[in-house]
């Protein structure tokens, strides 16, 4: 009875350090990831409207069109598409955290770049679960124009011209918005009026960009059958009027 107790203690305490040594930072332990994404967008006319990102982009991409990344301190220690992260491998079960991002980062219509992180916390000998919530990284910038201007501009065309050199191009024909680094933009606005007349607006500028918000370029005609006619441009909480003087319509 004796020799029996003795293994057995012998077997509960083995077990037991190994327990404390899962846990101690030297451990290491399996993780299973999954990505959730928030694709709500903050309008910027109106912070406290927040719409879904689907309804300004056509679809979103998946869960394994993912890249992790997962760091100890500032070394890497595995990098590939979510699929392909080997369940079994084992990682330290303290100090280390994972990255997950989808999207080239080009600037362009229907290319939003979605990133998050998460530290990552193993307990015990299972599978530890680790989520990732990533959000919008880019910006959005779209034009809107009133009834008055676009009746009174029957064609016009807005072109934007982002701080990495790229230009979008918006007209009355789709409201696309473009994703762009949160950084700045300019604007200008080429139209014709109901008289045949070339009129060009801008440039405006514009800076201090954050990610995650959808920027409106709203255009307005003022004024009109009075000595002059002023053109509105807004964007958050920026307005600009430009007087175009007596215009003749043909």
């Amino acid at each position: 009875m004796r020799k029996r107790f003795t293994i057995a203690f012998i077997l509960a305490a083995v077990c037991i350090s190994a327990c404390r040594s899962s846990l101690d930072a030297d451990g290491t332990g399996f993780v299973r990831f999954g990505v959730i994404e928030d694709p709500s967008v903050t309008d910027a006319v109106s912070p406290a409207v927040r719409s879904n990102l689907l309804s300004l982009v056509d679809s979103l991409p998946g869960e394994n069109d993912f890249v992790l990344t997962v760091f100890r301190d500032d070394s890497e220690l595995w990098s590939g598409m979510l699929p392909d992260w080997p369940v079994r491998k084992r990682i330290p079960i303290k100090g280390c955290k994972v990255t997950a991002s989808c999207g080239t980062g080009e600037e362009g219509y229907c290319k939003p770049v979605l990133t998050g992180e998460q530290m990552i916390v193993i307990a015990g000998f299972d599978t530890t679960d680790v989520t990732v919530t990533v959000r919008l990284a880019n910006c959005l910038v779209k034009a809107g124009f009133s009834e008055t201007f676009t009746s009174y501009f029957p064609t016009h065309e807005v072109k934007i011209t982002t701080g990495a050199g790229n230009e979008f191009f918006f007209d009355e024909d789709g409201d696309e918005p473009a994703f762009i680094d949160p950084y700045r933009f300019s604007a200008t606005c080429a139209c014709i009026n109901q008289g045949g007349a070339d009129v060009s607006l801008g440039p405006f500028a514009y800076d201090n960009l954050k990610a995650g918000v959808c920027y409106t370029l709203y255009f307005d005609v003022k004024n009109i059958g009075t000595t002059s006619v002023t053109v509105s441009v807004s964007l958050d909480d920026i307005e600009e009027e430009i007087d175009l003087g007596i215009i003749e319509l043909n």
